[in-house]
């Protein structure tokens, strides 16, 4: 997650819409590492796989991006780039998604997952029942929120930050050092 922005109302007249709540502007951005690669891959693109992209509350309430909303920024050019437009290695491109969300809403995160129904099957998939997910802060959290097991990083935090909190997911609550390294291996998701 790259960029952050709120607002009560979105577009331009006669294409303007009023959130029910307020709209969060959600920009991710989506690269393919060269470095994941052999060099014997060559430069051919790669189709990223279907995504699910959620806003999740406090209480466990899912929220979709604004069907509306995404019309909306489609017709401004403000949308940036599908999450499914194939990359070069290198390659990077910026997706924003717009939600409509409850004006009380308590520590937001976004969940950015992999949207095939056969992952779910897969061990140690994100998706896999047992298999803890990442999410992203969309504000700072008013209370500690009791951990479901989710290393949540917020766009703010600094790489000191992010250390404190593996090392904490690995030493306090005992996670197995292979998610550790799935992750912190893996292309940056934040």
């Amino acid at each position: 997650m790259i960029d952050l922005r709120k607002t009560k109302a979105f577009g331009v007249a006669p294409n303007q819409l009023t959130a029910r709540g307020i709209y969060y502007l959600v920009t991710i951005k989506t690269r393919f590492d060269e470095k994941t690669i052999s060099r014997g891959r060559g430069d051919a693109p790669l189709t990223p796989n279907s995504r699910t992209v959620t806003v999740r509350d406090e209480q466990g309430r899912e929220y979709s991006p604004s069907l509306e909303g995404q019309r909306v920024l489609e017709r401004s050019k403000e949308g940036g780039t599908p999450l499914n437009t194939p990359l070069r290695p290198g390659e990077s491109y910026t997706t924003t998604l717009i939600f409509d969300l409850p004006t009380d809403i308590s520590n937001p995160v976004l969940l950015l997952n992999e949207g095939e129904w056969m992952t779910h099957l897969i061990i140690g998939h994100e998706n896999s029942p047992l298999h803890k997910k990442t999410m992203f802060l969309l504000e700072p959290q008013t209370r500690r929120v009791q951990s479901s097991g989710a290393l949540r990083v917020s766009p703010a935090q600094t790489q000191t930050a992010v250390c404190a909190e593996v090392l904490y997911w690995l030493l306090v609550d005992k996670r197995p050092v292979h998610e550790f390294a799935k992750i912190w291996l893996s292309p940056r998701r934040f």
